[in-house]
């Protein structure tokens, strides 16, 4: 198994403190991706 390459896109509204980002699969799984986003805030222990 092989792992798709992968690409990111950032853009930021600094006024407004928001982030965007853009994930790009270039050979995605016909059979679908699982994608997972961090539950942790850098410099605390706690999951949020």
């Amino acid at each position: 198994m092989t792992i798709p390459p992968l690409s990111y896109r950032i853009s930021a509204a600094p006024r407004a403190h928001l982030f965007r980002v853009t994930l790009s699969i270039s050979e995605a799984d016909p059979e679908g991706q699982i994608l997972a986003l961090p539950a942790w805030v850098p410099g605390s222990y706690t999951i949020r």
